[in-house]
């Protein structure tokens, strides 16, 4: 869960493919237009990473309006990518529109996660952030721990430091799900990602499965089941 999901699935109670699908592109594509036509529900925002005029408020308030938009996301701060003010600055715009309109919002962080608590904590504290691909280490994870806070875990968990007591600690004290986001291997495979990580973190597969199932069911008010 970017949790970006593609249609439903049900595998041991646990749906790896969901009606929600992540498109970053405000000015929609074919493809976009055409899940909207069917229903399927998609989150928007704009990732660090997109051209500063991309950005197109109207397209987004329409399908707000017309309950087409689930979540909103990817949005976010990333160090990698130059420009802090105006990240910033589109980061604040997307948090008043989810703010505004009662929706979830789906978090990219690349090494700025305090400066993002900061803006979160001084403007909208009380939405819900779903923290896509975390990578954070124990210390970031205490520091937002007031909030409510979704961490969303793929397989690029296992590449930070500490990642077996990182994993741990989510999953005893925190909510968290497993994402349908491509990883490196092109792959949708949720229950791959879950076995894997199971094993690695010496957690119970059906724990993760039946909380990935009750993530859904509860959190989101069966909006995606």
């Amino acid at each position: 869960m970017d949790m970006n999901f593609n249609k439903s699935k049900l595998i041991k109670r646990v749906y790896l493919h969901n009606p929600l699908v992540e498109t970053d592109i405000t000015d929609l594509t074919d493809e976009s237009k055409q899940m909207i036509n069917n229903n399927i529900l998609l989150t928007i925002g704009q990732h660090p990473l997109y051209p500063k005029d991309s950005v197109r408020e109207e397209t987004i308030i329409d399908l707000l309006k017309n309950n087409k938009i689930f979540a909103i996301g990817e949005i976010g701060l990333d160090k990698r990518f130059a420009d802090f003010e105006w990240q910033k600055k589109v980061f604040l715009n997307f948090l008043e529109i989810a703010h505004d309109f009662n929706k979830p919002v789906i978090i990219h962080c690349v090494r700025y996660y305090y400066e993002l608590l900061v803006i979160i904590k001084n403007n909208f504290p009380d939405l819900l952030y779903i923290m896509h691909s975390f990578q954070g280490s124990i210390d970031v994870i205490n520091a937002f721990k007031k909030l409510n806070v979704i961490y969303s875990i793929n397989k690029n968990i296992l590449k930070v430091k500490n990642s077996q007591k990182i994993l741990n600690e989510i999953f005893e004290k925190h909510n968290y799900g497993f994402e349908t986001d491509i990883d490196n291997e092109g792959s949708h495979d949720v229950l791959k990602t879950m076995q894997e990580i199971a094993v690695f973190s010496n957690t119970n597969l059906e724990k993760l499965i039946e909380n990935q199932y009750n993530l859904l069911h509860n959190q989101f008010n069966n909006s995606l089941i």
